[in-house]
């Protein structure tokens, strides 16, 4: 598979995990069930890197839009850190990979 395509896909189960939590948390951990062949693949890692960095784009989009409609959450600085972290993570993955792909 592509890369590129592999890590896209990786962004859209981050966006199914959000959406799937919506509902409940059982199912949306049966759609992070679904990360593990991803992760298992010879270039897992940027499946991983797409999963992390799409988790926190999303997540923080939504906190901004939570925010921009007036709405308050009593320890907001710990939700912006649950999209802060996986978005570092997943970008820090993403850049080792093109770091070594470029010494290559």
């Amino acid at each position: 598979m592509n890369r590129t395509l592999l890590w896209f896909v990786g962004c859209l189960l981050a966006a199914a995990i959000i959406l799937a939590s919506v509902l409940t948390l059982t199912l949306a951990l049966l759609v992070a069930l679904l990360a593990i062949p991803l992760a298992r693949r010879r270039d897992g890692r940027v499946g991983l890197s797409g999963l992390l960095t799409g988790f926190g784009a999303i997540w923080l989009f939504l906190m901004a839009n939570e925010s921009a409609s007036g709405g308050t959450l009593d320890n907001a600085g710990f939700w912006v850190a649950v999209g802060v972290v996986p978005l570092v993570a997943g970008l820090a993955i993403l850049s080792g990979i093109v770091l070594r792909e470029l010494r290559a």
